[in-house]
Parts: structure tokens; sequence; C-alpha cells
């Protein structure tokens, strides 16, 4: 005679090979993910800290420090890859999996975890974001861990319990800040969990400032760990500054809101069911109330968020929307199986409106099965990005550095960024977190072996005068599709005109230069180019003058600034480093014919002091200027 199998046991089986499959499954289909330019973001920050670079300092990042140090120490064990990075945030998905099963087993039983599991796998949100390297849906399912754990809390009163809960509460909000919202659900089913009887509120207190101990501890660390204050600046500021960069518009939210549930209508209304259902039930109000609250509080964070990135940013709504449809199918379950027994009038009404919810989600299942199998297999690499790939892996070696605005080609060629442009998004380049200054200085003091530019990308439409400069300093090798260009570095000193060796001050020496033309009339314009070479710490900024003079030193022309249009000031300047400086001299129309001799130095601005001049065998040179050796003539 075969025994039969427990319920329980039956419940628990299905919960496990839900899991099993899930991951299997996506881990069979990591390619499936449409590549999002964040996803090479978070790749390249985390490629950098593998090689040791410090987070914030160095590696600029927008998010608190677990998310790109989790990434990075899956690339040391297994190597940096992107099936590596996105097996990793699987993994993630798994946690967020058993999470909604533990939340919805406390709410509607054991039957209610696999039905958790079911739906929110299903949805064709996480299903998709499950394999793609952001920060939300990992932040999201730590955070649905941790509300499950304090579920789980409110059965049994353990302070190692309330530990586990503030210790993963805190990992979920150093993945992303978001999660904080995390923090006023766990404390009121801490504040709020039944206990012995009249349970003083003391004691109640005491629980909640142990769990929110755990919880900080682990942030102040990181806090001591990095540089606060850089740490601080990307992680909050930043993103303060974008919410004013970008105008926030409550209509334009609510409307991605109502288009993103209208998505996935059928977990909606097993979710509103559930919530019906379960807070009929006295024992289990609060918990159904403080979850309803968690998935408020949440959406209130997004209607007011700016900018707002609904594909993935609304992906932290789908657990407690699965934690309340499963809970719904584990009571429809329980209830069918006392049918035999005497049910009341309300009891029964209950039934009816869990069955009515199941059908209404039946009839969403085909759309959802649809779209989860358009989400299977993804876009490949087109031609023109296989091709630019193939010549970061060719071209440069692993040693140099290449920049980019699509930092996933660069780490698919497994090629380096300057740490510092690790990301250049649209968002740090409109509030100002990534200047044009900074994009040449790292251009120039890492020497990058390629530059890639998309003709419609983010340095052509946000950063022209850094394009223009590349177009001046740079030369076109490659040009791949309409979109992608590729330009490699020239070699001033073999290519520059005239030679010589002069020095300003103890920290600049002048290389030579070149000159478009050295037979003018009234009217033109001569370009000269300088090539600086800094010898040593230069620590202040100076400004270049350049000075077209007669032989009675009468100045008929001339052009002072900063170095490289400003761009690029001499207190920036690393040792060992060439920087081609250009100016544009305008002759005056009133200027006689004649020969003139060429003069260029540097002063400081605030006191038009000149820097000391020295010629090549380091004379003091008369007025602190080094006059060119090339006559111009006038006609």
């Amino acid at each position: 005679m075969i025994k039969k199998v427990p319920r329980n046991t039956l419940n628990r089986i299905a919960t496990a090979a839900l899991i099993v499959f899930f991951f299997a499954w996506q881990a069979a289909h990591l390619g499936g993910f449409e590549r999002d330019y964040d996803e090479g973001a978070h790749f390249m920050e985390a490629r950098m800290v593998q090689q040791g670079y410090k987070l914030y300092s160095e590696v600029f990042s927008a998010h608190p420090p677990l998310f790109a140090f989790s990434i990075a120490g899956a690339f040391e064990l297994f190597g940096p890859s992107v099936a590596v990075g996105r097996t990793l945030i699987l993994i993630y998905a798994i946690l967020g999996l058993v999470g909604v099963a533990l939340a919805a087993q406390e709410l509607g039983g054991n039957a209610a975890s696999p039905a958790a599991i079911f739906l929110l796998a299903l949805t064709p949100n996480f299903f998709h974001w499950s394999r793609g390297a952001l920060a939300d849906l990992p932040s999201a399912c730590l955070a649905t861990l941790s509300i499950a754990l304090a579920l789980r809390h409110w059965r049994r009163r353990s302070r190692f319990w309330l530990a586990i809960v503030g210790l993963v509460t805190a990992t979920s909000f150093l993945t992303k800040a978001i999660a904080a919202t995390t923090v006023l659900p766990v404390t009121l089913l801490v504040l709020l969990r039944p206990g012995t009887a009249n349970r003083p509120w003391r004691e109640r207190i005491e629980d909640v400032f142990f769990m929110l101990t755990c919880v900080g501890l682990p942030i102040l660390f990181c806090l001591f760990l990095f540089d606060p204050r850089t740490m601080i600046d990307q992680t909050i500021f930043f993103h303060l500054r974008g919410s004013e960069i970008y105008r926030w518009d409550l209509a334009e939210n609510a409307t991605a809101a109502a288009s993103y549930f209208a998505e996935n209508a059928g977990l909606m209304i097993l979710a509103i069911g559930g919530s019906i259902v379960l807070l009929a039930q006295a024992q289990l109000r609060k918990q159904t109330a403080i979850l309803i609250l968690w998935f408020l509080v949440m959406g209130l964070s997004l209607l007011t968020h700016s900018p707002l990135f609904p594909k993935h940013q609304f992906i932290i709504l789908l657990p407690p929307l699965a934690v309340l449809g499963g809970a719904l199918v584990g009571d429809v379950v329980e209830r069918c199986c006392r049918l035999k027994e005497q049910m009341g009038s309300g009891q029964g009404s209950f039934l009816v409106i869990g069955l009515c919810s199941l059908a209404l989600y039946g009839l969403h299942l085909p759309r959802i099965i649809e779209m989860d199998i358009q989400l299977i297999h993804g876009p490949k690499l087109e031609e023109p990005e296989q091709r630019v790939i193939h010549f970061l892996e060719t071209s440069v070696t692993e040693d140099d550095f290449v920049i980019s605005d699509d930092q996933y080609l660069a780490f698919a060629a497994d090629r380096l960024v300057p740490p510092s442009l690790a990301d250049t998004s649209w968002k740090r380049l409109h509030t100002g977190y990534l200047t044009i200054s900074e994009l040449v200085e790292a251009t120039i003091e890492y020497e990058a072996q390629a530059v890639l530019l998309r003709s419609d990308g983010r340095f052509v439409s946000a950063a022209p005068e850094y394009v223009n400069w590349l177009r001046e300093t740079y030369r076109l090798a490659a040009f791949y599709g309409e979109r992608r260009e590729i330009y490699v570095p020239v070699d001033f000193i073999k290519t520059l005109q005239h030679r010589l060796r002069a020095s300003l001050g103890h920290g600049v020496m002048l290389l030579g230069y070149d000159l478009n033309a050295q037979e003018l009339v009234p009217g033109d314009s001569l370009r000269l180019v300088l090539y600086w070479e800094a010898t040593g710490d230069i620590g202040e900024d100076y400004h270049v003058f350049t000075h077209l003079a007669d032989k009675q030193d009468h100045i008929w022309g001339q052009k002072d600034g900063q170095p490289v249009k400003g761009l690029y000031p001499t207190s920036h300047w690393q040792p060992e480093r060439v920087i081609r400086d250009v100016y544009d001299i305008a002759v005056p129309e009133d200027t006689p014919a004649g020969q003139y001799v060429l003069f260029v130095g540097m002063y400081a601005l605030d006191s038009g002091e000149r820097l000391p001049a020295f010629g090549e065998n380091t004379e003091r040179l008369p007025a602190d200027r080094i006059p060119l050796g090339q006559t111009i003539t006038i006609r």
C-alpha cells in the first residue's frame, strides 16, 4: 500500500522544484536580457573595483557599495564576464523568490509558498530583469527577504531573528537606497508583534532599537570604510541634484504607474483579492495592513521620483503583490480542502472572492506567457557593435585604457576605462557630476588608446566641446555603421613641426609647436599649436599668453587663456603627459606688412606675474617669455 504524502510535504517539494526550475531555466537563457546602458556601467564599476581602484574616491558610483562589491567578488572568483554578472543577479532573484515564499506562507499557509513563487517568477517584468545587472531587483529581493523574516519573527520572539532582520534590511539598503522604504514596515512588524498578555511597550521599543541598531551598524561601517563625504555625495546628493535637473511631473509618473499596473492586471487582481480576504481575518489583519503599507510607501516613492524609469524601477512593487496573491491562493486551497465541513455564509463569500480573482488572473495568463516567451531570447549585438569589440580586442592591449559612452562594449572586449569614467550617464553629464574638463583630463592622464563615440550618444549630445577637442587631438581610426566612431591618439612628438625645449617655472616644459602658415595677410587667423609637458607638480592654475610682435616689440595680435580652452588647467597636469594646446591668433586689419615674432609664456591671473622662462641652456629669458624661432611674414 502506497503511503499518502502529506500535503505540507507536497507544498515544500513544489516550492523547491519551482525555485530550481526557475534558476536552471534563467541560467540557460542569460543572453535573453536586452542589454541596458546601466548594466554596462555597473559591470565596469565592478571591474574597476576588482582591479583595485577605490569606490567613490576613484570610481564614480551612484549606488551604495554592496552591489558593486558583490559583482566584483563574483568577477574575482569566476572571471569578469557578462554571464557571471547576470548569474549573480539571478541568485539575488532566487533570494527574492525565497522571500515571497516565506512571507506568503506566514499569511496564507503552506500552499501559498509555491503560488507566490509562481506568480512572481512568471511576471514578465521580473522574468526579464532577473537576468539584468541593475541594482533595483537585488535590492527589492533583499528587502522582500527582510519583510519575510520580520513576519517569521511575528510568531516567535528571538533576538537572533531580530538581528537577522536588521542585517538583511541593511544589505538591501546598501544595494540601493530605495530600500529605505522597507525600514518603516519592518519596524512596525517588530513593534506590533503580539506576545504575552499586555506585552509592555518598553519591551517593544527595546526590540525596535535592537533591530534598528543591526540596520545601522553595517551602514556606519561602510561610511568609515569609504570616504563618507564622497560616498554620501554620489549616492544621495547626486540623485537630489538629478531631481532638480529633470522636471518632476506627477501626471507623467502616475500615467506610467497606471500603464504598469495594467500590464500586470492579473497580479493586481489577485493581490486585491488577497488583501480583502486577509484583512477579514483578525489574526492576520495587522500583518496584511503593514504589507499593504509597504506597497504604498514604495509606490509613493516612485511617484515622487525624477527621472523615473518604469521598466526597471517599478519592479520593487512586484514582491508585495506576489505575496498577497500567493496568500489568496493558499487561502482558497485551504477553504476548498474544508468544503466537506460546515461553512458559514461569510466564509463562503471569501471563497467566492478567491475563486473569482483566480479566474480573472487566468484570463490574463495567456498574455503573460506570451510576453515571457518573447523575453526568452533577447536581441544579439549588432554587427557594428561586434566590430567595435573586435577592434578593441585586436588594437588595444589589455593594459591600456579606452573611453566610451557605452561601457558595455569596452567591458565585452575586456578593456578598462579610466575609473572616473566607469559611468558616463546622461544624468552625470546633465547634473555637472561629470564635466568636460574631467573628460579631457581623464583622456590625457590615462593616455586613452581608443575613444568610442556614438553619433547619437551621450558625448555628442551632452559634451560637444569634448567631442570637438577629441576630433582635433585624436584621429578617426574606424567608422562602423552610421553611428560608431573610434578615435585613436596621434604621436605628437613624431609629428610636431618645430621642436624646442624651453621651460616655465620648475614644472612646465614647452616641447615644440605647429603653425598653420608663416605668411599671412591682415584679417587672417594664425593657428598656433603648443605642445606642453609637466615635469613636476605645478599646483596652481596659470594662463597662457601668445603674442604676435613686431621688431619694436609692439604686440599686434594675441590670445590668452587657460590651456586646452580651459578644459585642462595646469593644476591638474600630470608628469610625462604631452598636452596639445591650440590658439587661434587673429591678425588685425591694420597690421602693417613686415616680419613678426611669436612669444609664449604663462602668468598667474590674479597677480599678472609671469612664470620665469628659461631657454634650452637654462638661461633666464628676457621678459619671461619664450620666443618661437619661426618668423611670421605679414604681406
